[in-house]
């Protein structure tokens, strides 16, 4: 009885956050300003409804809404919320519901905004959202950018090598300025200064080179020609040729290569011999 003089109902606090795991607010707000009345100095409560105040502020009544505003509401309220401390359990809830009234609404393909891939990616789930635009891109249409997507989830798993491939697929794919500003967003600075230094349409050979990324396959590359994608397309006939042992075929290629850049083509020598 004594210890219950000093120390903050735990059982409700525990209660509270189950209530905002369900993002059921009113129910939330009763535990903790319960806590609070019978605990002033109890900061953790405290902290809850300020978050809960936050929350009622940002998203509303989401019984007034129908699905798809339900949607555009809680998606543009994530980031008010941070993704650690106390603030960052109402931000994996609001991201949870976001997924449920996303299914609710028939929303999140490719293309959409928000998409399913990006809303998993915002919650920390990103194994589920590499699993997502894997399916994903096999549709007919589908945006560029989800590419980008793609490689920021592979990037959370530390999968590096795999997400510059990704990344350099979608840059690829944009005009010269706009690449290069695309690519000083990315969380890889090496990459960025390998576009600003070389430009888009050399620098998936010069990743690969440094052993940065996958070579990009033919398919991935723009439709257009310039000394720097001949060069790439050489490059893939080249290890083609190699790999089913035809190296003739290759030394042909290689020789192309050597016409093409010859500091270049020294280096992908230097490349094979290490």
């Amino acid at each position: 009885m004594q210890l219950e003089l000093f120390s903050p109902d735990r059982t409700a606090i525990a209660e509270g956050w189950y209530h905002v795991k369900f993002w059921r607010l009113e129910a939330a707000r009763a535990m903790f300003s319960r806590v609070a009345e019978r605990w002033p100095e109890d900061s953790e409560s405290r902290e809850a409804l300020r978050w809960l105040d936050v929350a009622y502020k940002e998203v509303g009544d989401l019984k007034a809404q129908e699905p798809p505003e339900r949607v555009v509401r809680l998606w543009a309220a994530r980031d008010v919320f941070p993704q650690v401390g106390l603030g960052g359990r109402f931000r994996q809830a609001l991201l949870a519901l976001l997924l449920e009234q996303m299914e609710l609404a028939g929303t999140g393909d490719p293309g959409e905004t928000p998409s399913r891939g990006a809303v998993l990616l915002a919650a920390g789930r990103a194994q589920d959202a590499v699993s997502w635009c894997a399916s994903a891109v096999k549709a007919p249409g589908t945006p560029p950018d989800l590419r980008r997507l793609m490689g920021d989830a592979l990037w959370q798993l530390e999968r590096r090598k795999a997400a510059r491939g990704e990344w350099l697929g979608w840059l690829v794919q944009l005009e010269p300025d706009a690449a290069r500003a695309a690519a000083r967003s990315l969380h890889d600075p090496e990459l960025a200064e390998i576009v600003a230094s070389h430009g888009i349409e050399r620098a998936p050979v010069e990743a690969w080179l440094r052993n940065l990324a996958p070579l990009l396959e033919a398919e991935h590359l723009p439709d257009r020609n310039s000394p720097d994608l001949e060069f790439h397309r050489t490059v893939l006939a080249a290890e083609a040729a190699r790999r089913r042992g035809k190296l003739d075929t290759a030394i042909r290629h290689r020789e192309e290569l050597l016409r093409l850049d010859p500091a270049l083509f020294r280096r992908y020598m230097e490349r094979l011999s290490g």
